[in-house]
């Protein structure tokens, strides 16, 4: 289940429907061969992030197709430029990554208006799954990503499970919402760090485990460089785009505050003097 369900997304002057894979421009409906129709859907597949040759050629062409594949994938990423008025050296839309593959480009993404605060609105506990690395070198750099991620997420009003607490479950190889349902928490946030030479990019989905729907996903880029702090960096850019729906403390009813204006948690503990957007 992913975002695209909950209605048509837009990009440009185009409107696209995953539902009945029906692409519009200014209204219009614009043709696509069955294979340029499912290159745009698997781009467009949250969390956004590079699609390698090899998976386009899996979605592409059954295992036991006999193709030119090179020449066939790319002519269909060069006619669906075309349909997109995109082009390879200036890309609006599809940008080329180093020969490895391809990936739609986010900025230009927005997907059909939808009150998700609403949705979101009965989500009152969430977990964050660490963050999956694409190789064993980047383990740590996950572990410290997922520890930024949780300190953001503690100034909004929702009951964050404690990573101490979440390794004390097993949870391997478990799906988010498996996840989720074990952990007993109302909404997870998986994400997954991908690297490309010395870029690095973090792609994260906020799930609803009551049924599985995507309520956000988020996608961020990053330098690894000696010095940066890439890290906290990835993290505050994905709980930037998590932000209209989250609510920050300072909106909750139910906290209470001691003699020195400190908020509580329930157990009657002071909570750090933070705000939202010192995480933003």
């Amino acid at each position: 289940m992913s975002y695209f369900s909950l209605g048509p997304i837009r990009f440009g002057s185009f409107e696209f429907n995953p539902h009945n894979r029906e692409l519009r421009k200014h209204g219009m409906r614009v043709k696509l061969t069955p294979h340029e129709m499912s290159l745009l859907c698997l781009l467009l597949e949250p969390p956004l992030r590079i699609r390698t040759r090899e998976e386009i050629q899996r979605q592409l062409w059954p295992a036991n197709t006999f193709v030119d594949f090179e020449h066939g994938m790319n002519k269909v990423v060069h006619s669906l430029r075309e349909a997109l008025g995109d082009s390879a050296t200036n890309p609006h839309y599809i940008e080329t990554v180093n020969a490895t593959g391809y990936r739609f480009m986010p900025q230009l993404l927005k997907p059909t208006h939808v009150d998700k605060r609403d949705m979101f609105s009965n989500v009152a506990s969430i977990a964050v799954l660490p963050v999956r690395p694409a190789s064993p070198e980047d383990l740590s750099r996950c572990d410290r990503i997922t520890f930024h991620i949780v300190a953001g997420l503690s100034v909004f009003r929702h009951r964050i499970i404690a990573q101490a607490t979440l390794r004390s479950y097993k949870l391997d190889g478990a799906a988010p919402r498996q996840a989720g349902e074990i952990l007993g928490v109302d909404a997870v946030i998986s994400g997954e760090l991908m690297r490309t030479g010395s870029t690095l990019s973090l792609t994260a989905e906020l799930i609803d485990v009551s049924d599985g729907t995507l309520l956000c996903a988020a996608f961020s880029e990053a330098a690894d460089a000696v010095g940066s702090h890439y890290e906290e960096q990835l993290a505050r850019d994905l709980l930037h785009q998590f932000r209209p729906l989250l609510h920050p403390a300072s909106e909750s009813p139910q906290l209470s505050f001691d003699g020195r204006n400190f908020p509580l948690k329930p157990n009657g503990k002071p909570v750090p003097r933070r705000r939202a957007t010192d995480f933003m």
